[in-house]
């Protein structure tokens, strides 16, 4: 089987610089040229704005261009080799396994890379991602740190990948692609390559890491959903992983391996192509994003971070919201801590070393200079899936090499420990991936809380951990162990690295294969060389020639790339030379240029001498007008004051003027509202004066009425006499007599009724006639009719009051058949029971229950009026506002006020045709 070259190559097209004035020098590897500017590392302390989060993410706009931070490093880094000349990789070379647009970001030095409009709008189904304070998990810390995480899991695929994953299917779809096959260890890379390619209409096939394949199966069904087919590897459908299986049946795995098998089956078939979920410098390119949108917004809360968290296996997620940040720590901008977490148990930037080797464990990929544990090492399998890779990807080693970043282990259990408290807090359960930063983040909080110091942590949340539930059972069940590396196999793995591009130390060079080449006991003894017959024998000999010619290649290939640095050097010397001569020559004739130009200064110069000599006068004359400038500038600043300060007056007065038609607005309706009031009042008064009136009237009537009852009375008593001494019966003779004591004519009722008019007779006469009074005997006045049918009954017994007793003798002075019986002779006349003892009968027209009241004051006298009013002054026919004239007819009276007497008295109204009272009418 054919094997293919693949993987990266350098600088295939350059952006030059948009300013004429930059000085573009060229960098020379291998066979391309690379174009870059000079650069010059600016740190800073950096400042920390002090704010609470309140910005909305949404507002943050999407980012336009994806970040290549290879434009911005002062050193740019080695090339990848091909992985059998060790010659730097052609573009040609990676055109099998990835479209050239991809090539050509691979290799790119512009420092902005547009992103498709067709990529942003699938980005916008979950970007911009949010930004998030922790401030459950600093309370639960007790940490004056704050702490805030970017939170990719909002994502489909619920991590980070599909940054990377939609702009890949959609160049490989651009160029007619049908088919990609890639490589997966958690599987989140995998389903996020399903999700892409189900939107662009192209298959795709998917290798998962074996331990990854059974811990998570639920990842394996998302991709199956999103219509991928999906392999364990090492799988027995390539040579790589049947090669695997051979060794170790039951291998666990690794991304090398799948990586491997992917690879393969890109390079064996023309319609297929290969992408890449990390490592790659394109990936880290497409992962900015991240770093982008976080720059805004913590801008947009006014915070700095001091520290910079995230996890590595093959660098994405890392690279992705660093290198941003890492721009501008090169600008001067800020200074944050950036650290690089990985596990304990594939520990390559920590324990690895920084060398030229393979990509996958197969060897088919080109040689990177990358900080590797060794191609051949399997790590443990630990539940951190998307971390187990022997290499860092290359840039990120660059940098750390450089001494932008550093980095640390931690073992997992106490990632699920870290993650557990977050989970517990926050609310969000973290994929295995990420509790390694959520570990080293606590550290740091709680190296704040014990150092006081407030700094702002910022980590990255690449995925939520919903399909990972297995290993937390493992971990609440007390079944997670940590798994760390054997420094024997570490060993025994970076023996295998290939000596390019670095001398290892002795300890660590590679022994020559083949047996001892002394033989058992055939090691020289100490001291001078050993005579001939003690050499070792000719089979040892070649066996060792051999070694030495395999070592000998080595060399010459070394030799050759030295070469052809050296040729490069020779030719950057021999341009740099070319540009010192021309230095030279022109620094002489800067130096004729600049003597011409003193001369002549020192010709003007003494010109100048003289003729400020001569200006002495003309300088005290500017001296003084100086001064009157002066004291004309201060005039002119009091009388710009001044003048501001009237023109604000100005305008307070102009705001005035302008409010004057609405206050005038607003008096015309205060004044209305005045003359609405003012005639409800009038109105009012004048009801209540008429209703005065009216009650006066019928108190006049009920004291009427009252009387008359009292009358009415002591004729009743007077006749109950009558019968009681003629010996007749109650009712006298039979039939309706019992008015024949009133003179009433039979069948008539002698009694009034409630409204002071007699039941059964006739109307009463006109008000000026007499009124009806009874005497003794019970005859009725003149004038008033007989009524037909009446009956004469028995007298009377003159004088008889039943109520009193038979012994009641009338002929006493104090009784008055006339007055009834509350009459008092002791009194005097002038007593009414009715009125009061406050009655006087001397005083006509007074009346107690009207205080006030007095006739002496003239008719229309109103005592609510005060002793001034008089109705006779004010105009005919209708009297002031609110009083009613004297001479209406009161309501329920019969008479006008001008027939009544002046005693209070009123004689009751003809009663109507419906016999009721003209009152309640």
């Amino acid at each position: 089987m054919a094997t293919q070259s693949l993987f990266t190559a350098n600088s295939l097209h350059t952006k030059p610089s948009s300013s004429p004035h930059a000085k573009v020098e060229k960098k020379w590897h291998g066979f391309i040229a690379l174009d870059r500017k000079p650069m010059h590392l600016r740190l800073s302390n950096g400042c920390r704005a002090r704010a609470s989060l309140n910005a909305d993410s949404k507002s943050i706009e999407i980012p336009r261009q994806w970040y290549n931070l290879i434009a911005d490093l002062p050193v740019k880094p080695p090339p990848p080799l091909h992985p059998k000349t060790f010659e730097p990789i052609k573009p040609e070379d990676l055109s099998p396994l990835f479209p050239d647009e991809l090539i050509k970001q691979e290799a790119s030095n512009e420092r902005f890379i547009d992103i498709p409009d067709e990529v942003r709008d699938v980005y916008k189904l979950w970007r911009p991602s949010p930004l998030i304070r922790a401030k459950r998990l600093e309370k639960l810390l007790d940490t004056p740190a704050r702490i805030y995480y970017k939170y990719e899991g909002v994502s489909p695929a619920g991590s980070h990948k599909p940054n990377s994953a939609v702009p890949q299917v959609w160049y490989n779809a651009q160029e007619g692609i049908k088919k990609v096959v890639t490589e997966t260890g958690a599987g989140q890379w995998g389903s996020a390559l399903a999700f892409a390619c189900t939107l662009f209409d192209v298959e795709c096939e998917v290798w998962q890491v074996r331990a990854s394949f059974d811990q998570k199966p639920y990842r394996r069904l998302m991709m199956q959903t999103w219509g991928a087919k999906v392999y364990p590897s090492p799988s027995t459908l390539t040579e790589a992983g049947r090669k695997i299986l051979q060794m170790d049946p039951s291998s666990p795995g690794s991304l090398g391996i799948a990586i491997s098998e992917a690879v393969e089956i890109a390079a064996m078939n023309g319609d297929t192509k290969y992408c890449l979920g990390s490592v790659l410098n394109h990936v880290l390119l497409h992962q900015t994003v991240i770093g982008e949108e976080c720059l805004k917004q913590m801008e947009a809360i006014g915070e700095v971070p001091d520290v910079i968290i995230g996890c590595t296996g093959g660098g994405s997620n890392f690279a992705g919201l660093s290198f941003p940040f890492i721009r501008e720590k090169l600008k001067g901008k800020m200074n944050p801590v950036i650290r690089a977490v990985e596990p304990a148990a594939c520990p390559s930037l920590t324990k690895g070393v920084y060398a030229y080797d393979y990509g996958d464990t197969a060897g088919l990929t080109p040689l990177m200079k990358m900080h590797t544990l060794g191609h051949d090492f399997i790590p443990d399998p630990i539940h951190a899936g998307g971390l187990r890779y022997h290499g860092m990807s290359p840039l990120i080693s660059h940098v750390y090499e450089l001494g932008y970043m550093e980095a640390i282990s931690i073992p997992q259990i106490e990632c699920f420990q870290g993650a557990i408290k977050f989970a517990r807090t926050e609310g969000l359960i973290p994929a295995p991936e990420p509790t390694h930063a959520i570990a080293a983040t606590i550290r740091e909080a709680q190296k704040c809380r014990e150092t006081g110091e407030a700094k702002v942590i910022l980590t990255a949340m690449c995925g939520h951990g919903h399909f990972d539930l297995p290993a937390y059972e493992n971990y609440l069940r007390g079944n997670l162990v940590d798994l760390s590396f054997e420094e024997e196999k570490i060993q025994a793995s970076l023996a295998s690295v290939p000596k390019v591009g670095r001398i290892p130390p002795s300890h660590m060079r590679r022994p020559l294969s083949g047996p001892d080449p002394f033989g058992p006991g055939m090691r020289p003894p100490h001291g001078a060389y050993p005579p001939f017959d003690m050499l070792p024998p000719p089979q040892v000999m070649e066996q060792k020639l051999a070694a030495q010619h395999v070592e000998m290649q080595r060399l010459v290939v070394e030799n050759q790339r030295l070469a052809a640095t050296h040729g490069s050097l020779r030719q950057e010397l021999a341009g740099a030379q070319h540009e010192l001569q021309i230095l030279h020559a022109q620094i002489g004739a800067i130096k004729s240029e600049r003597e011409q130009q003193m001369s002549s200064l020192v010709d003007s110069i003494a010109k100048m001498e003289a003729d400020l000599k001569s200006a002495e006068p003309v300088k005290a004359e500017l001296h003084k007008a100086r001064a009157e400038a002066q004291s004309l500038v201060v005039s002119r600043q009091e009388l710009i004051t001044n003048v501001q300060q009237l023109g604000q007056d100005l305008q307070r007065t102009h705001a005035d003027v302008q409010q004057i038609p609405a206050l005038v607005a607003q008096l015309d309706g205060l004044r209305q509202e005045y003359q609405l009031c003012r005639d409800t009042y009038d109105y009012e008064k004048r009801l209540y004066s008429s209703h005065l009136e009216s009650l006066q009237v019928m108190e006049k009537n009920y004291v009427t009425m009252a009387r008359e009852v009292e009358k009415l009375r002591a004729e009743l008593l007077n006749n109950s006499n009558v019968d009681r001494r003629t010996g007749a019966p109650y009712y006298g003779t039979p039939g309706n007599n019992e008015n024949e004591a009133t003179g009433q004519a039979v069948g008539q009722n002698a009694f009034e009724d409630s409204y002071g008019v007699q039941q059964g007779r006739a109307p009463f006469p006109p008000a000026t006639a007499a009124p009806v009074a009874a005497g003794v005997g019970g005859a009725a006045a003149t004038g008033t009719p007989p009524l037909v049918g009446a009956q004469s009954g028995p007298p009377g017994r003159t004088g008889y009051d039943a109520p009193r007793g038979p012994g009641y003798d009338p002929s006493g002075p104090a009784h008055d058949a006339q007055r009834g019986p509350a009459y008092d002779s002791q009194r005097g006349p002038a007593y009414d029971p009715q009125r009061g003892p406050a009655y006087d009968a001397q005083r006509p027209g007074y009346d107690v229950q009207r205080p006030g009241y007095e006739v002496q004051r003239v008719p229309g006298y109103d005592p609510t009026r005060g002793v001034n009013y008089d109705a006779q002054s004010r105009a005919a026919g209708g009297g002031p506002q609110g009083h009613v004239p004297t001479g209406n007819v009161h309501y329920g009276s019969a008479t006008t006020p001008t027939a009544r007497g002046g005693s209070g008295y009123e004689a009751p109204p003809p009663r109507g045709p419906g016999g009721g009272n003209p009152v309640r009418r």
